[in-house]
């Protein structure tokens, strides 16, 4: 800027330039940089504000002693230097105030100004915005306290849930905002969205969007009794329903006989036809896991676990998971071995529900079922409430799936088992993959041909049912009693009478554990009746009698007595055959603790 600036008129000659001397608040700032007359760098001095006379004057001095010329020249250089530089800032400021400013841009979004404004003000805005660009059809939801998106993997899958990070909300409100700043040079510019903003929007306990509380592809049936087909956002329910082109037939309000008739025909003689159920509540179980996903809006409460289990392999166990999950939740539903391990259980619990699959099938369980977590999710009155994989943050997912499990003569802890609804196939044959009489030989395709009539026939006994005055079940089941009462209900109106029938047959082919129980609470009381005794007596017991191998599991000695003594702890309390374990008193001479039985009334 200006220069170059002699410090005299004698050799050698030294130059002062104004290097990067620039006005800020009526102040010069900067630097001033010193050469020889070959244009060699010797020094340099920078100030904040040239404009001050001892700023100028320490910087005389500093260029004296360096160019070892006299300080009167260095002084003259300088002030010849400063006065450069403010004629060169006037004429810069008399080209911008004559250049014409830029129009400000047309916007066809929202516009936030969100530098020098509170950050509460911010947000709200950017509330507003997405609130708006949110209507009429919703694409961003408060799932579970998270602010969610739905997404697709094609145009023809099934959205899907998928919880918001800092970055990717960032993305979606520069897409949705016309984020701005000012400034007296350029006027009005284009920024990125700060960060903190999505930051603290995401830290929102509740966000105002609309609450998601799952994803469907099938109609389902709402509490009121009315049959939610069109595909969208539903705000009663909380579901957002994908139908794709389905179109389902008209359901009348009270079913005659001959739709009752026709529906029970559909399900029973063509879609169950071919499955060669123990007895007829295996089969009653088998409806109740179809109509289950559609029905679930009428149920306040959790729904028990389904398991289809056989003898031996090839007898349709899994094929009948895939033909329900094909016509009740077609494209939702999620298919998976069963983990081993109640940590594995709960990483995979949080992964599958957090999508909030319609239906959730363990397939082919080979591993003993005893999880607590499971166990815990499976009674889920409310959302559960976790901790987040790989992190301290608490979780919160809606348990609204219909849970099945396939497996060949499957074992179940007692907690499972309790929770646990069963449909038993059984060909009577060594070989059933070997079959060849089928009505469908193809089921599978059948069903997705004919999956409208499918869900019509289920309608069909519901609105039935309805219309009878919606009268409950009369079999109820510890935790499930508002789905035993509906599902019940439901089926006994349509003419199944054997739901839950099969109970006291799934308690003691499943809970072996407790048959091993019941087993050594009858050879104790036989050998010593109601006389309290130590655990090691009961030890010796258990030896001799080949009992509790399972329990004790080749143990001796210490880890023995560990073992049956933890086993005791558990059983305290409980009854088996009419037999109760109690805690005795201390033993009179080694005070150990000592166990007694108590024979119940009649």
């Amino acid at each position: 800027m200006g220069g170059p600036f002699l410090t005299s008129k004698s050799d050698p000659k030294i130059v002062l330039i104004p290097h990067s001397v620039f006005s800020v608040n009526g102040k010069l700032q900067g630097t001033i940089q010193a050469f020889d007359s070959e244009g060699r760098y010797l020094t340099e001095c920078h100030s904040n504000n040239w404009s001050s006379p001892k700023e100028r004057e320490k910087a005389a001095e500093v260029f004296a002693e360096w160019t070892k010329q006299p300080i009167q020249d260095c002084r003259v250089a300088m002030n010849s230097a400063m006065e450069a530089a403010r004629k060169a800032e006037r004429e810069q400021h008399d080209i911008d105030e004559n250049t014409p400013r830029p129009a400000p841009p047309v916007h066809d979004r929202p516009v936030i100004f969100p530098i020098g404004k509170a950050l509460r003000n911010t947000v709200e805005q950017c509330w507003d915005a997405m609130k708006a660009a949110n209507r009429p059809d919703p694409r961003f939801f408060n799932r579970n306290g998270q602010i969610a998106e739905l997404r697709q993997n094609d145009r023809e899958s099934a959205p899907y849930s998928f919880a918001l990070t800092k970055d990717g909300l960032r993305g979606h409100l520069d897409r949705q905002i016309d984020f701005m700043k000012r400034t007296q040079s350029e006027g009005e510019t284009p920024i990125l969205p700060p960060p903190w903003i999505s930051a603290d929007m995401l830290e929102y306990a509740v966000p105002p969007l609309p609450s998601l509380y799952g994803v469907r592809t099938s109609p389902y049936m709402a509490l009121d009794g009315s049959i939610v087909t069109r595909s969208g956002y539903d705000e009663n329910s909380g579901y957002y329903l994908h139908l794709g082109d389905m179109k389902m037939p008209e359901v009348a309000l009270d079913p005659p006989a001959d739709d009752i008739a026709e529906a029970i025909d559909l399900i029973s003689g063509e879609l169950m036809f071919d499955f060669e159920f123990e007895g007829p509540a295996d089969e009653c179980h088998a409806i109740a896991a179809l109509m289950n996903p559609v029905i679930r809006p009428l149920i306040n409460g959790p729904t028990p676990f389904f398991m289809f289990e056989a003898p031996g392999p090839g007898t349709g166990k899994t094929y009948l998971a895939e033909a329900i999950t094909a016509v009740s939740a077609a494209g939702n539903g999620f298919m998976t071995n069963a983990p081993f391990g109640d940590d594995e259980w709960r990483k995979l619990l949080i992964t599958a529900l957090k999508n909030s699959p319609a239906v959730i099938v363990f397939d082919n369980i080979s591993v003993k079922l005893n999880s607590s977590t499971f166990s815990l999710v499976l009674t889920a009155a409310e959302p559960w409430k976790t901790r987040d994989l790989g992190g301290t943050k608490e979780l919160t997912l809606s348990v609204n799936t219909t849970w099945i499990g396939t497996g060949n003569n499957p074992e179940m802890s007692e907690e499972i088992t309790r929770r646990t609804v069963r449909s038993r196939q059984d060909t009577g044959v060594e070989d059933p993959s070997a079959r060849t009489e089928y009505r469908h030989p193809d089921l599978l395709r059948w069903a997705k041909t004919n999956r409208p009539r499918l869900l019509w026939s289920v309608f069909t006994l519901t609105r039935a049912w309805m219309a009878a005055g919606r009268p409950p079940g009369d079999v109820t089941m510890g935790s499930y009693d508002q789905w035993a009462k509906t599902v019940g209900g439901i089926l006994a109106n349509a003419g199944y009478t054997h739901f839950l029938g099969n109970r006291s047959d799934l308690y003691r082919d499943s809970a072996r554990e407790r048959n091993d129980t019941t087993a050594f609470v009858h050879r104790w009381w036989e050998i010593h009746g109601s006389e309290p005794v130590p655990v090691s007596t009961l030890i010796e017991m258990c030896t001799r009698g080949n009992l509790l191998l399972e329990a004790r599991a080749g143990k001796t000695g210490h880890a023995a007595l560990v073992r049956i003594s933890r086993l005791l702890s558990q059983s305290r309390g409980q009854i088996f055959d009419g037999i109760r374990v109690v805690s005795g008193p201390p033993d009179r001479f080694t005070k150990n603790n000592t166990w007694k039985l108590e024979k119940m009334e009649s």
